[in-house]
């Protein structure tokens, strides 16, 4: 009984800690997507802007000519 509840305790650390990769994970994967999504719309709208990044407050930053 005691090795059940050992066993059951580990597997979900394992559990806990995969979740948690895997939500880190889709996060940088969905900053990435939205600052491609964020630089093709402003390739379109002025093809000589070059967007760096976007801060935390969602602003753009530029790259200077």
């Amino acid at each position: 009984m005691r090795t059940t509840h050992l066993l059951a305790l580990s597997a979900s650390v394992v559990l806990v800690g995969g979740l948690a990769v895997a939500g880190v994970s889709a996060e940088f994967s969905a900053q990435y997507e939205a600052e491609s999504t964020v630089r093709s719309i402003v390739a379109r709208v002025a093809a000589d802007a070059t967007a760096y990044a976007i801060d935390i407050h969602g602003r753009l930053l530029f790259l200077a000519d």
